[in-house]
């Protein structure tokens, strides 16, 4: 009997101890929650949205996006990665088509660019997902590169394993449980919304890192000034980057979310477009083989008559009408002067092939 006492005690002892450490653990997040719902505390502590996504500038993109949405309205939304970023000028575009650029009337709605730096088809599904929560875009554009439909690519791992695991793109396509679960997460709870800024601010010692200033404005438009053609050629391999096309496959992870994509704009009525963006003569000796780029080609062909969307070629362009190292800031991406000549030329495109296409069925 004494034993079993003993025993008994031992037990209960062992069991308080873990209840006690439970109770406080619950009465430090608790404290926790009420602290950073505080607007004296806030006001001390950096925004923690920049820190929920891959990178803290999205943040300022998405800021922009709804910004200029709820000013004027959105009907062209461009879309891709930092090629498309650097190659699509909203202001130029409107202009082009002939929509002043001081208009705020919202039948005079606008075009912004939502690319994201280094984002696979993965990551853009998602984002558009999160996108369509603010904006009825009539018409997307997609800026696409070789590098998009390549599973192999180690950067498309990488980028699409950092969108996986980041909270506010899951949480703002609000996809499959966990989206959702992440979704309200964020609602209830402040100790989940700051805990990458508590957790920097504990390592730093309570001194937070400086933000990064957005390199885009608030069109959502990244101006690159310098040109290609000022550079040596001799000087020139330090813009040479196999790793987008690298041991080229379109198949996989990335075409299947580049349907999913296709599929999601057709399901939602919008109007998608993809343009194959201008690379410079320089960029194909990244390629393995000059026969990944016809696959690369085959593939995109293949995709629009599935899907039966248009595809706009400005690299197809001859040479007097095409993209030469002026308009080029490095091998793949249009510096000021090129942008102002695609968004030009795509808002010949537009007008010819859409917007009058849109008149007509309108009346």
């Amino acid at each position: 009997m004494r034993r079993s006492s003993i025993f008994n005690f031992e037990t209960y002892q062992a069991q308080w101890r873990v209840s006690y450490w439970i109770i406080l653990l619950m009465a430090l997040i608790l404290l926790s929650e009420l602290l950073l719902r505080s607007p004296a505390m806030i006001a001390k502590l950096p925004d923690p949205e920049p820190t929920l996504w891959h990178a803290e500038l999205i943040q300022r993109k998405m800021d922009y996006l709804k910004a200029f949405e709820a000013e004027r309205g959105i009907d062209v939304l461009f879309i891709g990665n930092s090629t498309a970023q650097s190659g699509f000028n909203p202001s130029i575009f409107d202009a082009a088509r002939g929509l002043e650029a001081s208009s705020t009337s919202a039948h005079h709605p606008g075009s912004f660019n939502a690319s994201i730096e280094g984002l696979p088809p993965y990551g853009m599904l998602l984002f558009l997902e999160g996108y369509l929560h603010y904006i009825q875009p009539k018409t997307i554009i997609y800026g696409i590169t070789p590098q998009d439909l390549n599973s192999n690519s180690p950067w498309a791992r990488d980028v699409t394993d950092r969108v996986k695991n980041s909270p506010m793109p899951l949480a703002q396509a609000q996809r499959g449980i966990r989206g959702w679960f992440i979704a309200n997460l964020l609602k209830i709870s402040e100790l989940y919304r700051y805990r990458h800024v508590l957790h920097q601010l504990i390592l730093r010692g309570g001194e937070y890192p400086e933000v990064a200033q957005p390199h885009f404005d608030e069109r959502g438009f990244h101006g690159l000034k310098n040109r290609l053609a000022d550079v040596p050629p001799e000087e020139r391999y330090i813009y040479l980057n196999n790793a987008g096309v690298l041991n080229y496959r379109v198949y996989g992870e990335q075409i299947e979310n580049f349907k999913r994509l296709l599929e999601l704009c057709r399901a939602q009525d919008i109007k998608l477009i993809l343009v194959n963006m201008p690379l410079a003569d320089d960029y194909y000796a990244n390629f393995d083989s000059l026969d990944d780029y016809q696959t690369y080609l085959a593939a995109v062909h293949d995709l629009t008559t599935e899907f039966k969307i248009p595809f706009w070629d400005p690299e197809a362009l001859d040479a007097t009408e095409g993209f030469t190292d002026v308009y080029f800031s490095d091998f793949n991406h249009l510096n000021v002067d090129g942008a102002e000549k695609l968004s030009i030329y795509i808002a010949g495109q537009y007008v010819q092939t859409v917007a009058n296409n849109r008149s007509v069925i309108e009346k």
